[in-house]
């Protein structure tokens, strides 16, 4: 029983204590307020006339400013056991700041000192410039901060003492290390994976990482400048650069996202741009006017977060659970930026839960490139099963289409078999009958017209098995030297047509196959007198050509134009076409298709022109050496 009590007892005794501590905590406090000057070369004493606004929190966000601000700070709790204080100035980049102690009756201005860097935290800077060391604060004395513009006038005020000040310094190179060990895990990982699978969203990826690192480290207050002597900016200046490209990089890795879910085509086409043309605003940058590019780019990027924020959420595909995901992740991560950007502007009051959560973004990145990664895995192995498919599904596809053309050749090949055996019997017969009559005679006439129809019919059947060749690519090209005058001789033969005049170079020799170079000529005499009328002649001219590189041969067909009228010269080489008036005429309008089909063949082509009233085809053939 004694000893429950004594426990009790102890409690309680316990419980004054922390009552008494809480009741006596007397902490040295300020309360600040923020006038902006007119005039850049405002001084104290007139700074001191100025109307100040309250500063809720000790914190303000006034956007990008051209003009001082001037801060007064008044002391609460002096009465504190220890009132040698540092007052501080946030965020860092802040470095032309001046601390002023103006005695009531303003007879005494005295302008103090920010802190002397230490070597060991120069990497901070040449000196602590936003920190200034109260020393005995006098309560008949006013203080202010006079901070020349340069960016955003987001500021923050704080008085902290010499633990603080120690305890700030160990976990500024906490995060540093954390940052530093965290990005170059993870630019590691970005390196292997691109080096794996060769796709340039890594290399954005990369270069996302390594800007968002270095805003982070500029935001702690490390000066990058101490690392290299080529970038002579101030930390002011490379918070600036920074922010520049990590506007850039985060447009260009959203702009990959939005890649991936179903965009339409030409919004697709010009994401890219986006990304692109906030790198103008960093030449700007670098050229004259610092100020203005880093408030304009700033300006971009709240335009397209809201752009890219609203892509997100309207063209992702709803029915895929990873896509859900992305989408959700990417628009908060835009919407934690559009604050800051806000803020930065001063549209936004920042506020100390804001600031927290521009570290949660910085810290929520690992996040949202692990969900990207994994998104884009599954999007890419979805791919691929989609083209494994469309693979097997177009090798079936083939393998059908090789089947129906095996059987559509069996079956041609029986065809024109089965038809050339009853067709030379009829033509025997014909030749047979033909000599039993005299000519001219009805009988010898009709046995004409049935001759003239065999022909035509084995002039179709010829016509089938080239098409079927030309479609296999299984046309045979044996090349030789052709004598011109023996190929017309047979061509004359052939045609057996008295409309025909040959003007052709005696002793003209080509290198080419002889029996396709016949094929040609054949189809565009045979065009040549159908289209034509019945009294006009058919010009075949055959010469050399002096081209210089290799000698050639122009073969032509030149005829009037009948009443069919003229081809449409974006379709006569098209197969089966026919003109307009050419019903009525025989035909399957495959002559001028094949000629040309053939002609390419052997490396040339068939050309058409035409004149008043005539038209002709030509083409070009190797001269024999």
């Amino acid at each position: 029983m004694k000893t429950q009590i004594l426990k009790i007892l102890c409690i309680f005794c316990l419980f004054c204590v922390h009552l008494n501590s809480y009741s006596n905590n007397n902490e040295l406090k300020i309360i600040s307020s923020y006038s902006v000057a007119n005039n850049a070369d405002l001084t104290i004493d007139r700074a001191m006339d100025l109307d100040y606004s309250p500063m809720q929190d000790n914190l303000v966000s006034l956007g990008f400013l051209n003009f001082p601000v001037w801060v007064r700070v008044d002391f609460q709790h002096l009465e504190a056991s220890n009132p040698y204080r540092f007052l501080v100035v946030s965020p860092p980049r802040h470095e032309d700041v001046r601390l002023f102690q103006v005695s009531n009756d303003r007879k005494t201005v005295t302008l103090l000192q920010s802190l002397p860097s230490i070597e060991k935290v120069a990497f901070f800077g040449e000196s602590q410039k936003n920190i200034f060391m109260l020393g005995n604060i006098n309560p008949e004395s006013n203080y202010y901060l006079e901070i020349r513009p340069y960016g955003p006038m987001n500021i923050q005020v704080d008085v902290k003492d010499s633990a603080d000040l120690e305890s700030d310094f160990h976990r500024k190179l906490f995060s540093l290390g954390g940052a530093v060990f965290s990005a170059f895990i993870f630019l590691l990982l970005i390196g292997f994976l691109f080096q794996i699978n060769r796709e340039i969203i890594y290399i954005h990826f990369f270069l996302h990482v390594l800007a968002t690192s270095l805003v982070f480290v500029s935001t702690l207050g490390f000066n990058v400048g101490y690392l290299t002597d080529k970038l002579s900016l101030n930390l002011g200046q490379q918070m600036g650069l920074f922010m520049i490209l990590n506007i850039s990089s985060s447009l260009l890795l959203f702009s990959n996202i939005l890649k991936l879910m179903r965009l339409p085509h030409w919004l697709g086409r010009y994401v890219y741009c986006i990304p692109a043309v906030n790198l103008v605003f960093l030449v700007w940058f670098l050229g004259t006017s610092a100020q203005d590019a880093w408030l304009y780019s700033s300006l971009f990027g709240i335009i397209f977060s809201v752009v890219y924020g609203a892509s997100f959420l309207w063209y992702f595909d709803k029915r895929v659970p990873e896509q859900w995901v992305l989408a959700i992740f990417s628009s908060v991560i835009y919407f934690l930026l559009l604050l800051i950007l806000l803020g930065m502007h001063g549209v936004l009051q920042f506020s100390r839960d804001i600031l927290q959560v521009n570290v949660l973004r910085i810290g929520f990145l690992p996040v949202i490139f692990g969900l990207i990664f994994w998104f884009y895995e599954v999007v890419k192995r979805n791919r691929m099963n989609d083209i494994e498919v469309e693979k097997a599904a177009e090798s079936r596809h083939l393998e059908d289409e090789r089947k129906r053309r095996k059987t559509y050749e069996g079956f041609m090949g029986m065809l024109v078999h089965e038809i050339k055996t009853p067709l030379s019997i009829i033509q025997i017969a014909s030749i047979s009958l033909g000599r039993r009559f005299k000519e001219p005679s009805n009988e010898s006439q009709r046995l004409s017209h049935i001759e003239k129809s065999v022909n035509d019919i084995n002039d179709i059947l010829f016509k089938c098995v080239q098409v079927s060749d030309i479609e296999n690519n299984t046309v045979f090209v044996d090349k030789s030297e052709v004598e011109m005058d023996d190929l017309l001789d047979e061509l004359s033969t052939q045609l057996k047509s008295d409309r025909i005049t040959w003007d052709c170079t005696e002793g003209l020799r080509v290198y080419t196959d002889y029996i396709l170079l016949r094929t040609i000529l054949t189809n565009l005499l045979t065009n040549a007198l159908k289209y034509s009328n019945n009294d006009s002649r058919v010009l075949f001219y055959g010469h050399a050509l002096n081209t210089g590189a290799q000698a050639q041969v122009r073969l032509s067909v030149t005829n009037d134009i009948g009443v069919a009228g003229a081809p449409d010269p974006g379709l006569v080489f098209n197969r089966y076409y026919r003109g307009a008036n050419t019903t009525s005429l025989p035909g399957t309008g495959l002559g001028l298709w094949l000629s040309q089909s053939i002609a390419e063949s052997i490396q040339t082509q068939v050309v058409m022109e035409m004149f008043e009233n005539r038209i002709s085809f030509s083409i070009d053939v190797e001269a024999a050496k």
